[in-house]
Formats: structure tokens, sequence, C-alpha cells
């Protein structure tokens, strides 16, 4: 289970490396690859709160080989994108879908894997598998778009490849035994979220989860990218998995650091999130790329550090019978920071800088919305 969701990780993340491919080599603009990029989000959405419901009902082997499918069906649909513009769009659409089913399943079945082990054992187990493919998913496709020929097709074709060895062993996997599930109603998960908890204190903070490594490893090297002379599609996958591996790394000492000051660590994200945002717009006013490297770590900390302040947030608001579906509606906002790329390469006249400075606006406000107040009753069912 730990190579399905490492394998589904490296297909959702591997066209991060690849978007200077499209802009310099097929000559698409900014708003195009970028869009393309946030596609991902649109499959991954409804795919992410509908598995749950299926798993529940149907058992989670079948959720899984699903994801596998998925996953090796976007890639190929990648692979078509060298002559059809069409194909990369449905690609990235698919590959939320397999990232959206395969993570409450994958990770479900990986806890029950470990059982009597310590407590968070599965948890942490799914978190490594998944952010392994998520980090070095780019790198590995990066590498090989630098390398081999054919950079439209080449890096899709290995992960394929992967994805075929991966479901021989994941199909016959066994699973745990099922019980059929009570499933909780929209308007019960609605009424849980929609609280001033959620609203004050996680909503102005959860797009930022991915809205800022999104700028690290799309927004810096496509409007750098005149100056990455040495290896481009390897150094963009470098920054997006370092990043989003950075992110990885920071969890585990951040959710000491919440269990000690409870709702602090949303505010040590945003202050995170306006110092590399200050260096990002540095980097793009300067036009230099070591500064760009200096900006990976401390907005792939901002993303480990939002994400543990957002999902304690989350379990410590809503009641255990939909936490959930509710982690699943977190997990829902912090995905819209994939369109950040998108709306920056809408004003392709203005500095990029400019524009990473009303960014900083943004979550300066953001800052003041969440300081922390008094405590939220817990929303009941």
């Amino acid at each position: 289970m730990a190579l399905a969701l490492a394998t589904i990780g490296w297909g959702a993340n591997q066209f991060a490396s690849t978007l200077l491919v499209y802009r310099q080599v097929d000559g698409l603009s900014d708003s195009s690859v970028t869009l393309m990029f946030a596609a991902y989000v649109v499959g991954l959405m409804p795919a992410l709160l509908g598995a749950a419901w299926l798993s529940a009902h149907h058992g989670l082997r079948p959720i899984v080989r699903l994801a596998l499918v998925l996953a090796g069906l976007a890639s190929g649909l990648l692979i078509l994108g060298a002559d059809q513009i069409w194909a990369l769009y449905a690609g990235r659409v698919v590959a939320g879908i397999a990232t959206g089913t395969a993570m409450g399943a994958g990770t479900a079945w990986i806890k029950e894997l470990s059982a009597g082990a310590p407590l968070g054992t599965g948890a942490r187990r799914a978190t490594i598998a998944l952010s392994a493919g998520f980090g070095g998913g780019p790198l590995v496709a990066g590498l090989v778009a630098d390398l081999a020929p054919a950079p439209q097709v080449t890096p899709y074709l290995l992960h394929v490849a992967a994805t075929a060895v991966t479901l021989v062993f994941a199909w016959t996997a066994p699973e745990p035994p099922r019980v059929d599930q009570a499933t909780p109603t929209v308007g019960a998960v609605a009424r849980a979220v929609a609280q001033p908890w959620f609203l004050l204190r996680v909503a102005p903070a959860a797009p930022w989860v991915f809205g800022a490594p999104t700028i690290a490893f799309v927004v810096l090297p496509t409007r750098l990218a005149g100056d990455l002379t040495i290896a481009p599609y390897l150094l963009t996958g470098f920054i997006a998995g370092a990043t989003l591996l950075t992110g990885v790394l920071v969890q585990a000492p951040v959710r000491r650091f919440e269990a000690a000051r409870p709702g602090q660590s949303v505010m040590l994200g945003l202050v995170l999130l306006l110092i590399g945002l200050g260096l990002a717009m540095a980097a793009l006013a300067l036009d230099t790329v070591w500064l760009m490297l200096l900006t990976t770590p401390v907005l792939g900390a901002t993303y480990g550090t939002l994400m543990v302040a957002g999902l304690r947030e989350v379990e410590r608001n809503v009641p255990s019978p939909l936490l959930a579906p509710g982690v699943a509606v977190f997990y829902c906002v912090t995905y819209l920071g994939f369109f950040v790329p998108w709306l920056l390469s809408l004003f392709p006249r203005t500095p990029g800088w400019v524009l990473l400075g009303v960014g900083l606006l943004i979550a300066a406000v953001g800052l003041l919305v969440v300081r922390p107040g008094r405590r939220h009753r817990t929303a009941t069912v």
C-alpha cells in the first residue's frame, strides 16, 4: 500500500517539472500551463469527498485499484498531450481524481495494516509514502526530461511502467475486513465546518498550504526561466521536491509546537509565509536564481506548518463521526492554492514582484484575522 500511495503521488506532481518543457519547447503561455497545473484540483475535490463514501460501502481494495488505474491513465493522457493540448488538461484532471481517490482509502488501509503499532504509526507511514511520491515524482520527471529524448513523453512513460508494476502487487493485497458504515449527511458536515473557528481561523490560511509551495516551484521557475541555463527541468524538479519534502520534515516539530501552544502554529505558518513571499519578491525584483533557491525551504516549511495547524483545528472542533469528511473539506480548501500560479499569470504585464506583494498584503490581513482568541465550542452533529 505504501508503494501504491507513492506511485500515485509521483503521478500527481510529475507535471511540475515539465511546465518549462511546454513553455520552452511547445511555446505555450504561462496562463495555459498554469491552468493545466490547476486542473488537477477539478478532479481531486469531488474524488476526495466521494471516495470516503465509496470505501465505506464497497471496501478499500476496489478504490485503491481504481486509483492506480486512473494514475496510469493520467500519464497516458499526458503522453498524448505531446500532440493534443486537450489531453494535457484531461490528464491533469484524471491525475487529480486518482489522487483524491487514493488519499482516503490508501491511508485507511495503511492504518489498518499498522494495527498494534504505537499510536500514530499508520498515519505517519501513509504520510511518508504519499510525500515520497509527491516530492520524488517531480525530481524523477525533471531528471528524465533533461537527460532523455522526447521530454514531453519519456517522463510519463516511466510512470506508466511503474504504475503497471505497482498494480500487480496491489491487486491482490490482503484487505482488512469491511464493515458497512453509516455515511454522514452533507448537511451535518456543512454545519460542523460552517463555524467561526473554521471561517476565521482555518479558511484564511488554508489556501496558502499549497499556494505557498506552488509559488516556489511553479511561479518562480517560470518567471526566471531565462536564467535557468543548466539542467532547467532537473532544477525545477529539484525545487519542487525540496519544497514538498521540507514541508514534510517540519511537520513533526510543528506538531510538538502545536501541542505545547494550541492554536499558535497557524500564526507561525503565516509568519513563515510573509518571510517566504518577501524572499520571492526579492528574487523576482533582482532576477536572481540563488534567492529563488533560498525561498524554497521557507515556503516548504510554510506548507508543512499550515497543514498541521489546519488539521489540528479540525480535529479539535469537529465531532468524531464527522472527522473524516471534515478533514476532506479542509483538504479541498487547501488545494485551492493550486490556482495561485494561474491567477498570477492573468497579469502578464505586471511585474511578478508586484503581484507577490499583493499576496503578501493578503497574507498579512490573514495573520490579523487568525490571531488567537477565545476557543469556540465544538459543533454538534
